[in-house]
């Protein structure tokens, strides 16, 4: 069975990310996040707060709305529908008509909440790169130049760390609209438990 080698392999990986210094991970993680935090929105969502069941009792109702006014037009349509079916199946028109409406409104409001996620895990996980890489360049690099007198200013007098957020914030949301959204090989087998977790969040609230 595979379940010994998945473990082997998990324990490998968590032993090689303790011997990451702390730094180093956060810079990590914010470079994960600025990259394919809008594949996530529901899984992040979830992480950063998952004890306010009002929220998603909001993004139900408005996916309801949503789905009810698109509906209001194409109910129009019915009468033209039936008109070209057998009588046995007219009665299902309504029906098959409303439900379709919703997966649309469903299907528009995620692709809405990704871009919106996507904006802000790149800005989010750009600025955290950002931050802990000259944190670390700082007590590397940088203490070597002040030494020496090539630089006298403390980074955090500077924009350095801003510069460099919003550099990778602003790629990281390219790459992510240029991938569709969607993860690149490898990385979804790596985070394939993660892309479950999603489809589960996704389908809980929109069921």
């Amino acid at each position: 069975m595979a379940l010994p080698y998945l473990v082997q392999a998990m324990k490998k990986l968590q032993a090689g990310v303790s011997m990451i210094p702390e730094k180093i991970f956060w810079a990590i993680l914010g470079f994960l996040v600025c990259f394919f935090g809008g594949i996530f929105p529901a899984t992040i969502a979830a992480a950063e707060d998952a004890t306010k069941e009002d929220e998603k009792e909001e993004d139900k109702d408005s996916k309801a709305v949503i789905g009810a006014k698109v509906y209001e037009p194409v109910r129009k349509l019915e009468p033209a529908i039936e008109s070209v079916i057998p009588e046995d199946y007219q009665k299902w028109v309504p029906v098959v008509t409303r439900w379709t409406c919703k997966a649309l409104a469903i299907s528009l409001a995620w692709w809405i909440q990704r871009i919106i996620s996507a904006v802000h895990s790149a800005i989010r996980g750009g600025m955290i790169f950002g931050a802990y890489l000259v944190r670390r360049l700082y007590r590397g690099a940088v203490d070597f130049l002040r030494e020496k007198g090539f630089l006298v200013v403390d980074h955090r007098e500077t924009y350095i760390d801003e510069a460099i957020g919003w550099s990778i914030a602003v790629l990281g949301f390219l790459m992510q609209l240029a991938m569709g959204f969607q993860l690149p090989f490898l990385f979804n087998l790596v985070l394939w438990p993660i892309q479950l977790v999603e489809a589960f969040i996704v389908w809980t609230v929109s069921a």
